[in-house]
């Protein structure tokens, strides 16, 4: 990230100055890419191995010289500093005018870290290093960057929630922090429709969370406030964006138009007075259906016959606000198709038409209590074979 940010503006080989660096495998890496790299870390342990590994790191106030570093690094650092403000100084007072900030803090407006609160692990700073005691928001962390004279210049995400333990959380399935810290805590099982939503949902997490900065980690690049963004960096956030888009279209096949394509079809008229029924009404633009079924599965409405051919398909959009709801194909008052909701939410079924008689289209009660069902029809289309 950093060389591809700073190649083109400064001469190699460029150097790097990481600030909490602890036994700085981080300068390891930096090396490993053609970096000069140094550290500075204040627990004397840390530093003690790490010099006996042959890494450069300093205590902090031991480095004296000031401007003289292409990069500045501060990976997991902030959030566990009394003085952050003092922090992001030193690492102006090191900097190159022209150099480049980077760092990554746990993000407060992460899903997870936002509506768990203190049952996030990420709150905590983990099972390896807890004591976070900042956190920060990408609007925050500005706010503090401007302070000790920098300007951001990208802001993205990093990693992406572990959605089965955030579903296996809000269903009470898991504690979160609490259940890792305890010896004896059994693993959580998702019910099959939540496992299927987290797979499903997965890949577009990561990209969504990555793009749109709202990962459990940010990863911020900053300038120095009246200085330039390294020329490379524009092509960095472009080839970063590629990436994802790319990435995408692996985990869903979106390279494959044939995977993707939908067929648009005729839409009913929904505002068609003859087919509404005791059970509907019309509200803006919408098949309002409110009800208590007389029985189980018991008509709700119905349409006239639907002129379709084999290998057509209904296509039915709209929300369940309350109860069930069933739809399916009448022909000769026997079901050729149906298919159900049976919770509130947003829908959208395809029956398909089969050969014989124009079928009926039917939305029922799906409540074997009876119960009341409200629902919002959208759309009603029919969509002809290709």
């Amino acid at each position: 990230m950093l060389k591809a940010c700073l190649a083109s503006d400064h001469a190699e080989p460029l150097t790097t100055l990481d600030i909490g660096c602890g036994v700085a495998n981080s300068l390891m890496v930096a090396t490993s890419h053609g970096f000069e790299a140094e550290g500075i870390e204040v627990n004397e342990h840390a530093v003690s191995l790490a010099r006996q590994l042959g890494r450069r790191v300093h205590f902090p106030g031991a480095r004296a010289t000031s401007g003289s570093f292409d990069s500045v690094t501060m990976w997991e650092t902030l959030e566990h500093i009394a003085d952050p403000l003092s922090a992001l100084q030193t690492a102006h007072a090191h900097l190159k005018n022209d150099g480049l900030l980077a760092l990554t803090v746990p993000n407060l407006n992460a899903p997870d870290i936002r509506s768990m609160r203190g049952d996030s692990l990420q709150i905590h700073g983990g099972l390896a290093w807890p004591g976070h005691i900042n956190l920060w928001t990408p609007a925050t962390l500005g706010q503090l960057l401007r302070r000790a004279g920098f300007e951001p210049v990208h802001i993205s995400g990093q990693f992406s929630t572990n959605l089965e333990e955030f579903l296996a959380y809000h269903q009470g399935l898991w504690s979160g922090a609490r259940d890792y810290l305890r010896a004896d805590a059994p693993e959580f099982t998702l019910p099959t429709a939540s496992r299927q939503i987290a797979r499903a949902l997965g890949a577009a997490a990561v990209s969504w969370q990555e793009g749109f900065a709202f990962a459990p980690i940010l990863v911020v690049l900053a300038r120095k406030s009246g200085g330039r963004a390294p020329s490379g960096l524009s092509a960095f956030v472009e080839s970063a964006a590629d990436a994802r888009r790319q990435s995408l279209n692996r985990a869903y096949g979106f390279e494959d138009g044939s995977e993707s394509r939908r067929t648009r079809g005729t839409a009913l008229d929904l505002s068609n007075t003859d087919w509404i029924s005791e059970a509907s009404e019309l509200q803006g633009g919408r098949l309002r259906l409110d009800a208590r079924g007389a029985d189980a599965f018991s008509y709700l409405w119905r349409s006239p016959p639907l002129p379709l051919a084999p290998g057509s398909v209904v296509r039915v959009r709209g929300a369940v606000t309350k109860g069930g709801l069933s739809a399916g194909l009448l022909q000769e008052d026997r079901w050729s198709v149906q298919s159900a909701i049976g919770y509130p939410g947003p829908f959208e079924l395809v029956l398909p038409a089969s050969a014989g008689p124009a079928p009926h289209l039917l939305f029922c009660n799906n409540d074997n209590g009876c119960g009341p069902v409200e629902a919002d029809i959208d759309c009603v289309e029919l969509v002809a074979p290709d």
